[in-house]
């Protein structure tokens, strides 16, 4: 087997998260919050850009499109939108879900092989899911984050309330209100209005940020 070394880049909750996860032995990452060379990116089997967005400079574009594998945070967009090309795999790294045993990932049928390759040799497992704004989980979860901003709004419960149903009453490991705490307002907010251009079920609840911004 090949020894294998990567690099993650992304803020210290991610990368911490990344960093802690098993890896089969001959395995090393390297996780930082800074974009590393281009010669370490060259050398690298593969790259993690955690971060929310993609930079803004070419030059750090480019260096980025140079990986041999790059697996890269991109929820709401599918993988044709990104202005990179290459062995491009999407990842969730929303806020905690790095910590789930499986990464879940999208990518062109073409990527795949490679991809796979890489994850069986340090040790992870994988979720394909369609590559398509939302990927799997953070569309669902989305949705059902807004239908309990709509619940609330119409006083059918106060977040708390929805929370403990949603734990006791679906067995959910986490309720609605709790999920946006770590996820974070404004990912759910900018997903639900991509996705909503094409489905106007996730069209955002009235208020949906000050809702859950005000439900810390």
């Amino acid at each position: 087997m090949h020894l294998r070394e990567w690099l993650v880049i992304g803020d210290a909750q991610r990368t911490g998260d990344m960093g802690a996860r098993p890896v089969a032995e001959g395995s090393r990452g390297v996780m930082t919050e800074t974009v590393p060379s281009l010669e370490a990116i060259l050398r690298a089997d593969a790259v993690f850009w955690l971060e929310d967005r993609l930079p803004e400079a070419p030059s750090t574009l480019h260096a980025l499109a140079s990986a041999r594998l790059l697996f890269i945070n991109a929820v709401d967009a599918a993988t044709e939108e990104l202005p990179l090309t290459g062995h491009i795999v999407r990842i969730n790294a929303w806020p905690g879900f790095l910590r789930h045993p499986l990464l879940e990932l999208a990518a062109p049928d073409a990527v795949r092989p490679l991809a796979e390759a890489f994850l069986r040799d340090i040790g992870w497992d994988w979720r394909w899911v369609a590559d398509i704004p939302g990927m799997a989980t953070p569309g669902i979860l989305s949705r059902i984050v807004n239908e309990a901003c709509h619940a609330f709004r119409e006083g059918v419960a106060d977040p708390a309330g929805i929370d403990r149903a949603m734990r006791l009453g679906a067995s959910y490991p986490g309720g609605p209100f709790e999920w946006s705490r770590t996820i974070g307002s404004e990912r759910i907010a900018a997903l639900l209005e991509k996705l909503a251009l094409s489905d106007e079920r996730y069209r955002p609840a009235p208020g949906l940020r000050e809702i859950l911004d005000l439900n810390p």
